[in-house]
């Protein structure tokens, strides 16, 4: 038995007012997503504009540590004379920043080992002491009688020879942290 005419046609107009709600609802969707996609895109040109963008370049000492080519004793210990200071490093293989170098000088007649682990002091806050013995910060270094050892900033490939301070130029998006201090601790001579 077939529905009577008027019945199918209700059905179709329901069907037809479904499909209709539901193709408008996708569309509001859409519409919605380009939008965000066009604001998305826009930002992303605004920030790509922004970091081409040539900043003045500071001159300043960082905080707490201050820019020197004279070096400074940090302390000695059992024949070995450790010396600080902060440069301003560049290179074709490095971006514009300011490297804590550090001199070893061993005046021992015999080889010895030095080991300590250093921690971080950034905007004033200690910014490795939650993870100071995980192995990142741990350094040693075995130095023959009479030798020295001396961070020049021209490489990072020597990891003990020097601390990260600062990049001198700051691009969107990158945390502006300085390093304040520096304390050199577990510092041992075998």
């Amino acid at each position: 038995m077939q529905p009577d005419l008027p019945s199918r046609r209700l059905t179709l107009n329901v069907k037809a007012d479904l499909l209709y709600f539901c193709l408008n609802w996708l569309l509001q969707i859409e519409m919605k997503r380009m939008k965000k996609l066009l604001f998305s895109g826009f930002l992303l040109c605004s920030l790509v504009g922004f970091a081409n963008e040539k900043f003045q370049t500071p001159v300043l000492p960082i905080d707490g540590i201050e820019l020197s080519e004279e070096w400074k004793e940090y302390t000695t210990i059992d024949g070995v004379k450790i010396e600080y200071r902060m440069k301003r490093c560049e290179t074709d293989k490095m971006r514009a920043q300011n490297l804590l170098l550090f001199r070893f000088t061993n005046t021992n007649d015999r080889e010895v080992v030095l080991s300590w682990v250093a921690k971080e002091f950034r905007n004033d806050a200690c910014w490795n002491c939650e993870v100071l013995y995980d192995g990142d910060f741990n350094h040693r270094l075995v130095l023959s009688a009479g030798e020295v050892i001396e961070g020049d900033g021209t490489t990072k490939e020597n990891k003990e020879v020097y601390i990260f301070g600062n990049f001198i130029k700051h691009v969107p998006g990158m945390m502006e942290q300085t390093l304040t201090s520096f304390e050199l601790v577990d510092l041992k001579v075998r």
